[in-house]
């Protein structure tokens, strides 16, 4: 597998909207650099830093210092399986509908309210669709216990 067959084209990360429903998580202000196709991010800080963000578990690290420590990161195979989700990926490759442009992989029922993490549960997602459903889902349970019971409704519109 290349890079491009295990993330976003860059053409998807230029939205300044990516990660707007994560505002309250974020100290500072990150620049997406690349999404995987498991709908992970590597954030550059302002100060050129890089920080793997993994929307799923809202979690984020310090990964490299600068762009070319994450270069030699990336020269590293188990680097790119544990990073990439190569396994996972593939997995769902197998077993879900193809991805479209712009897309990754999604869990239909986020693991943070009950869901499975398994390719039964996962489908083709727009990235920035992803990414705001995780933010808003996370930003609404953050302050819960943890094992607390969430009840989930389906947003209604009425027409008029």
């Amino acid at each position: 597998m290349t890079g491009a067959d295990l993330t976003i084209s860059p053409d998807y990360l230029s939205n300044p909207d990516l990660l707007v429903e994560w505002q309250w998580f974020f100290e500072e202000t990150y620049t997406v650099i690349i999404a995987t196709k498991m709908g992970s991010l590597f954030l550059s800080s302002p100060t050129g830093s890089i920080h793997f963000f993994d929307p799923v578990l809202a979690k984020s690290w310090l990964i490299a210092n600068d762009s070319t420590e994450l270069e030699n990161l990336f020269k590293r195979q188990d680097f790119i399986l544990e990073y990439l989700q190569v396994e996972y990926l593939t997995a769902c490759q197998q077993h879900c509908e193809p991805l479209a442009a712009g897309q990754c992989y999604a869990h239909r029922l986020p693991l943070c309210v009950g869901g499975k993490d398994m390719p039964t549960n996962i489908s083709p997602l727009e990235l920035s669709e992803h990414l705001k459903t995780l933010g808003q889902l996370h930003a609404q349970i953050a302050d819960l216990p943890e094992g607390s019971l969430v009840q989930l409704s389906e947003a209604t519109t009425e027409s008029r």
